[in-house]
């Protein structure tokens, strides 16, 4: 199934980024992080940052690592999502030593110790960046656009959708970090109705008119960590944002972590399970599914989980092939 994720060149999609998973104005301990509101009052957190296998074209996603945001014994300082990323990245370089990642991430981590990081590991990345974030790239970008240094292309797919790419190789991140070098895509996307949509990113894929489409997927694909990852487990019956217990320690992590893991259960048999697929789309919604075998759970003995799927899909007349 890898090889079926294989990207580019036998590069892998990872994308990276924090999640929520409890939240209380009464209930903490002292790993919890802190939140001050306007109103003088103060909330306390638990998250973590989540690696994930994605691809443009393939529908299921894979947790490959989740690192707890926690605050260290005795800190006075909240733990935060770029450390998060400086443990996680650790953490997949030691777990998975053939992997050949390329982290698709978003603005937070376009920073000058991250990315020497990761390239120091011999990675490759896109990274989306913003201009009130990355005001040097910007007046960079400009600057040579202004002396014809940027190149640019322009496509009108079957759709009729209008895609413009521009781009330079080789803009130095910011003032303070000249050594850190990428290479910069705009690409505005024009849909049949003209409204434009604008992103940006940086990369170290070498930008030519061959590679900028492919970077341009690889950006737009971090969205799968937000909508087939983060959205599912909060919206569609995984219930990951639901209170179920602080603890004293470490139960709200060691349940954020139960929920991945089954997350990833599930998302290996909607891959590889006809029988699952099929009783999913005759139910429609994840929701639905997990409601239906929890209620079959409670009432009936199933020697095999095919025999719980089957007997679903009797109950709601779905055709299984």
């Amino acid at each position: 199934m890898i090889k079926e994720y294989e990207y580019w060149k036998g590069q892998l999609l990872i994308s990276i980024d924090g999640v929520e998973h409890f939240s209380s104005t009464k209930v903490h301990c002292n790993h919890c992080t802190t939140r001050a509101h306007r109103n003088g009052e103060m909330s306390y957190h638990h998250s973590g940052l989540a690696a994930v296998l994605v691809h443009p074209d393939q529908e299921e996603v894979f947790t490959l690592d989740f690192e707890p945001i926690l605050n260290a014994d005795g800190s006075q300082k909240n733990d935060c999502e770029r450390n998060a990323a400086k443990r996680l990245c650790q953490d997949l370089r030691e777990r998975y030593p053939e992997l050949k990642p390329i982290l698709v991430e978003d603005a937070l981590y376009a920073n000058a110790p991250h990315i020497r990081q990761i390239t120091g590991y011999g990675w490759l990345f896109v990274l989306n960046v913003k201009p009130e974030s990355h005001e040097s790239l910007e007046r960079q970008f400009a600057g040579r656009r202004a002396s014809g240094q940027v190149k640019d292309l322009r496509v009108t797919d079957p759709k009729g959708i209008k895609h413009y790419y521009a781009w330079t190789n080789d803009l130095c991140l910011c003032e303070s970090a000249i050594d850190v070098s990428v290479n910069y895509l705009l690409y505005e996307q024009t849909d049949k109705q003209g409204k434009v949509t604008r992103w940006t990113w940086i990369a170290n894929i070498p930008l030519n008119a061959r590679s900028v489409e492919v970077v341009m997927r690889a950006g737009r694909a971090r969205w799968k960590i937000e909508n087939e990852t983060f959205n599912t487990l909060k919206n569609q019956g995984y219930n990951f944002e639901h209170n179920y217990g602080h603890g004293q320690q470490n139960l709200a992590t060691v349940l954020a972590l139960l929920m991945f893991l089954a997350f990833t259960v599930d998302q290996m048999i909607q891959r590889c399970w006809r029988v699952f697929r099929q009783v999913r789309g005759g139910l429609r919604t994840k929701a639905k599914l997990w409601d239906m075998v929890r209620s079959l759970f409670k009432v009936q003995f199933f020697p095999t989980m095919d025999a719980l799927y089957r007997q679903i899909a009797d109950l709601y007349d779905i055709q299984l092939c």
